[in-house]
């Protein structure tokens, strides 16, 4: 198996041309010819997650987040990102992201969230490639349920420690916007789709009361808890394509940097 046969493979699934602009996806660092015979799986690339796939003998990692947003001038041990690169190239390990386009492709992160939360009839909630496809998703519960028993099915379906909500938790809910990661972007078309809830990570305090004004609740379930699931989508996606031709390890070393505190442990705790 070669580097580009993987690349090629999640490209059918999330064409590149589906990535924002401001994106950087594909295969960042590596050989397109390389032999590959395990893959390590991962949210974000940090050099925890480049040692793991070094004590396992991995060829290759793939993640959703990618490296190198902006011009890279220099690559050297003083920097994080210098270190991150330097590790992979030293250890001939290729580096490959699928961002926004796997966003944005159909029977990607979003229609997966969307899928896991149970929701019908679901549509995209804005399109960004004409009539084609587009970020977020929004779709109907089965039957109503309170802001509380949705909050607690979002909590149960991602595994989430913690998540925070806005709005009457007592109050019934029937249509449910999501995007996963950080998606207030599209809150503008949130409130056009008249949701009453949006399930997304990374919101403002102003980007909730602005959504309160317009009678949609929020539930902020985080952006690693909204799209840590990418593993298993990729897990699932490659085992069909490849079958037992390639190992695929999921990163155990990546983890949630975010914490709550419900009481500031003390210094010797």
């Amino acid at each position: 198996m070669l580097c580009k046969d993987i690349a090629s493979a999640i490209e059918r699934l999330a064409p590149l041309t589906l990535a924002y602009d401001w994106d950087n996806v594909g295969l960042l660092c590596g050989d397109a010819e390389q032999k590959v015979q395990k893959v390590l799986l991962t949210l974000d690339l940090d050099l925890g997650v480049v040692e793991e796939a070094v004590s396992h003998g991995v060829q290759m990692i793939v993640a959703h987040h990618p490296v190198m947003f902006d011009p890279v001038k220099n690559i050297t041990e003083q920097s994080p990102h210098g270190r991150l690169l330097r590790a992979l190239i030293r250890n001939d390990i290729a580096f490959y992201a699928a961002h926004t386009n796997l966003d944005i492709a159909h029977g990607g992160l979003n229609d997966l969230l969307a899928a896991k939360l149970g929701l019908n009839n679901v549509e995209i909630l804005e399109y960004t490639h004409g009539s084609e496809a587009g970020i977020g998703r929004i779709g109907n519960t089965a039957h109503p349920l309170t802001l509380a028993e949705l909050a607690e099915r979002v909590k149960t379906v991602l595994g989430a420690e913690f998540l925070r909500y806005s709005g009457n938790a007592g109050e019934s809910v029937s249509r449910v916007a999501v995007n996963t990661g950080g998606g207030t972007s599209v809150i503008p078309a949130v409130i056009k789709a008249k949701a009453d809830v949006f399930i997304t990570g990374d919101y403002k305090y102003s980007q909730i009361r602005n959504l309160a004004e317009h009678g949609i609740k929020v539930i902020d379930a985080g952006h690693y808890d909204t799209e840590i699931m990418v593993c298993e989508l990729l897990y699932k996606y490659l085992s069909e394509q490849f079958g037992g031709g390639l190992e695929l390890m999921v990163s155990k070393r990546n983890v949630n940097v975010v914490k709550v505190a419900y009481m500031i442990p003390s210094r010797n705790q």
